[in-house]
This record gives structure tokens, C-alpha cells and sequence, in this order.
């Protein structure tokens, strides 16, 4: 490959990487926005932990714009919304050349344009480095302190017993008590600590709720989905409603928890709203990003107290609702291949098998000569031929020398090795009077270009005008 081919290729590549983050963007915020307009009508007294699966299928589309192929999903009716096709294309879109001819090499402007995307995804990238470093390095002083605690007397493991009994975790976490801690917290995702803060232990109820409430956290595997938030959050930390969506993941995780405490714990809301505000006055500086703590932010007390105030709900999601979750996972997170519509134009089907044979024999498909054929200099190409014959071209008439035959005979000046050419329609040899002993020829005017075509016995030469 030489070094034109390979800046041809990277400018492809950042091309490709740029209409993916485009297409994830879109429709993540597109999926926010149905996502906030449900949770604020439909949904307004809906259980937290189904408004929690919700927005984590949010997050999800943001890092995965294309998911599996499904006959209906929103990706697909996007595409169709904004390109009138009636579907999303996750095929091959552009193909590397690999043809004879070498790939022209890059002008001066585009070399400078080529080393400024790659300075801005350089720099895009140290940024996502080093939001990634502070939040491992967060995570990591964490579970340092959490586990430099005190181990707990028998009357605190007793019941934290009880409480992972009570909502049904087998295997409960390492126990730890601080002076420091203004409230419970789990820290650690493969070997949670459970942290106490020394000042609870003479609460009883109190403890007992809030021990309730972090092995909830433990019980819905909330510190993987908090993986998940920071890994979005420092991908795409220019995108702020990435940020909101993990705001709102927040919120009603810890609201979820809390339905938890209360369905199986010795408070009752206003009891636990009252336990919440405590906790507030004893909080103390030093967030820590990688941990599941009881008390959260201002604004998630304010929403979790006025959750609790209209009364208890089920801690879990109802089969009913799981099962519409999951087809709307399905549909939020899949794509739909593009098909043609009924009564439109024919699907272009390109396998990337097809591209070395059409470009040895026709380089002109690659129509600007920038050295990369893609797929609408190919179908546009295929297009031509369907002109020239007058009907369909299927996918074996397009595959290997099948194809240079047909090209050949819609106008390309060529001779194919002593074998038999097998016109369609009105193209047929044997249709021709005496053309089996003599010479037959005719003049055509197919897509602007003038072609004279001569059949002498089973030979056809095709000569550009």
C-alpha cells in the first residue's frame, strides 16, 4: 500500500468514525427526548425502578447506536424520517480500492484538513484518557479507605444477615465501620465494601433501613450500571445530555432503593424522609464518584422525599411492565437493515466480493477518482448497466466475470476470451436473422454515450464511439 492509499484510507476511517458518533448522538438525544416526554405523562407515577431501566436504555443508545437487526425499531424510522428510505443502511457504505489503478494522491488543503481531524480526535481522546484515569483513580482511593475501617461487631453482621435475607442477596459484601462517614455507602464493584458510619449503630431502625437500602444496590447490580454511566459520561463528555440522562439514572436508582427499604425495612415514609434529612446535616465534603451511597445529592433528597410522601411502591418491576421493557429495549436499541419500500425503487445490493472484479475491468465506477469506491459510485454504476439491458441485474449477474460480461455488452470496449456472450431481451444474438454466418451490428444511444455493437458468429466487440 503506498502512502497515499494509507492517508486515503485513515481520512475513510475518521469519515466512517465521525457519521457513527453523528448517528449515536442523534439518536440517543432523540430516545432522551421520547424517554422524558413518556416518564413526564404516561409515566408520572410509575415505579422507580422501571424509570431507572428506562434511562439506562437511553445511556445504552448512546454507546451503541446500532444494535441487532429487527424489523421495526427506531433507528430504522429515523433513517426513514430523515432520508426517506425506510430503513437504517449498517452495511458496507464506502470500500478501499483495490483495483489497478493507485489512488491519486492528497492535495495540500486536504493533507492540512486530514492532520486537523486528526489533532482534534488526538485531543478528543487524551480528554476521555484522563476523565477515565481521575474516575479509576477515585474508585481505587475509595476502596482503600472503605476497607482501612473497622471490621463490624457481631450485632452489625447480624443484621446485615437480616437484611440481605429479607430482600433475597445470597452473597453479602465486606462489612466496615467509620467515624468519617456521613452516611452508608457501598464502595467496590467486584468486591464490595459495605460502609457504616459509627453514629448510626445506636439507631436501630435506622440501620436497619439503611442496610436495606444499600444491599438493594447490590441486589439490582447498580454498581455495574454505574460503570456503564462513567464509561458514557467521559466517551462523550462534550454531549451534555449524556450528563442529564446519568443525572436522571441517579435519581431514581436511589428511589428504587429506597422502595426497597421501605417494603421490608421498620420505617415508613415519612419515617425514612425524616432519616434522609439527618443524614443531609451530617453530610461531609468528598464525593466519590465509583460509590453507591444512601444519601446522595440536594436535589435527589428533595425528589426522593416527595417520592416517599405519595406513599410506599413495589420495590421490583411487574412482569407486566418488564415485558413491555423489554420490547422497548429492543426497539430503542435495534436497527432495520434497509429493504425497498412496496411499489419503490429496488434495493442495491454490494458485497464487498464484487469490488476488486468491478474495479479491475470499469475504474471509471469510481467516478471522482479519489481512489475509495463508494457504495453510491457502485450502485449508480450497477444502475447504468440495469439501463443499458433493459431490466433487473440480480446479485450472480453483478458477481465476478458475470458481471464484466454484462458491462461489456451495456458499452464497455472489451473482448471476452472466445466464449459465447448471452444477451438479455432484445440483446440476444440468436434473435438476429443469419447472424450465425455473418456480421450484425447496431447503433445505440444508452445513458448519453453512443455505442456501436457488431456480432460476428459467437465474437462480440463492443467500440466506443
Amino acid at each position: 500500500m503506498n502512502s497515499a492509499a494509507m492517508w486515503r484510507g485513515v481520512d475513510a476511517a475518521l469519515e466512517r468514525l465521525a457519521e457513527l458518533s453523528v448517528t449515536g448522538l442523534l439518536h440517543g438525544t432523540v430516545l432522551a427526548a421520547i424517554t422524558a416526554l413518556v416518564c413526564a405523562t404516561l409515566l408520572r407515577r410509575a415505579r422507580p425502578a422501571l424509570l431507572a431501566a428506562l434511562w439506562t436504555v437511553v445511556l445504552i443508545k448512546f454507546l451503541a447506536p446500532l444494535g441487532p437487526e429487527l424489523p421495526v425499531s427506531l433507528s430504522g424510522l429515523l433513517e426513514a424520517l430523515l432520508t426517506g428510505s425506510v430503513g437504517a443502511d449498517v452495511g458496507i457504505d464506502t470500500l478501499t480500492r483495490s483495483g489497478p489503478r493507485s489512488a491519486p494522491a492528497l492535495s495540500a488543503g486536504e493533507m492540512l484538513w486530514l492532520a486537523a481531524q486528526l489533532a482534534l480526535v488526538a485531543g478528543y481522546a487524551a480528554v476521555v484518557l484522563w476523565r477515565l484515569r481521575r474516575h479509576v483513580q477515585a474508585h481505587r482511593a475509595l476502596s482503600r479507605w472503605a476497607r482501612a475501617g473497622a471490621e463490624g461487631d457481631a450485632m452489625l453482621r447480624a443484621a446485615l444477615a437480616r437484611a440481605g435475607a429479607r430482600i433475597g442477596l445470597g452473597h453479602l459484601p465486606e462489612l466496615r465501620v467509620r467515624d468519617d462517614a456521613s452516611s452508608p455507602q457501598i464502595a467496590g464493584v467486584l468486591r464490595p465494601v459495605l460502609v457504616v458510619p459509627a453514629w448510626l449503630l445506636a439507631q436501630r431502625e435506622r440501620l436497619d433501613a439503611a442496610l436495606l437500602h444499600e444491599l438493594a444496590h447490590l441486589r439490582r447490580r447498580d454498581p455495574w450500571v454505574r460503570c456503564l454511566q462513567v464509561l458514557a459520561g467521559s466517551l462523550l463528555w462534550a454531549w451534555p445530555v449524556v450528563h442529564w440522562v446519568n443525572r436522571r439514572i441517579d435519581v431514581h436508582r436511589e428511589a428504587a432503593c429506597d422502595q426497597w427499604a421501605l417494603d421490608g425495612g421498620p420505617l415508613d415514609g415519612a419515617g425514612y424522609a425524616r432519616m434522609l434529612v439527618a443524614f443531609a446535616r451530617r453530610q461531609v465534603e468528598g464525593p466519590a464518584p465509583a460509590t453507591m451511597a444512601l444519601l446522595g445529592t440536594r436535589k435527589q433528597i428533595e425528589h426522593r422525599v416527595g417520592v416517599l410522601l405519595h406513599g410506599p411502591r413495589r420495590p421490583r418491576v411487574g412482569y407486566a411492565s418488564a415485558l413491555v421493557l423489554t420490547l422497548w429495549a429492543l426497539i430503542s436499541l435495534g436497527t432495520t437493515k434497509a429493504a425497498a419500500a412496496e411499489g419503490g425503487a429496488d434495493e442495491c445490493v454490494i458485497t464487498a466480493d464484487m469490488v476488486a472484479e468491478l474495479l479491475a475491468h470499469f475504474p471509471e465506477a469510481d467516478r471522482d477518482g479519489d481512489g475509495v469506491l463508494t457504495r453510491e459510485e457502485m450502485c449508480a454504476h450497477r444502475a447504468r448497466l440495469e439501463q443499458a439491458l433493459g431490466g433487473d441485474v440480480s446479485e450472480s449477474d453483478v458477481a465476478a466475470a458475470g458481471y464484466a460480461r454484462l458491462m461489456t455488452s451495456a458499452g464497455r470496449s472489451s473482448e471476452i476470451d472466445g466464449e459465447s456472450l448471452s444477451f438479455r431481451e432484445n440483446w440476444d444474438p440468436a434473435g438476429w436473422p443469419d447472424c450465425a454466418a455473418c456480421s450484425c451490428s447496431m447503433a445505440s444511444d444508452v445513458g448519453g454515450v453512443s455505442t456501436a455493437v457488431s456480432f460476428d458468429n459467437t465474437i462480440c466487440t463492443n467500440e466506443d464511439k
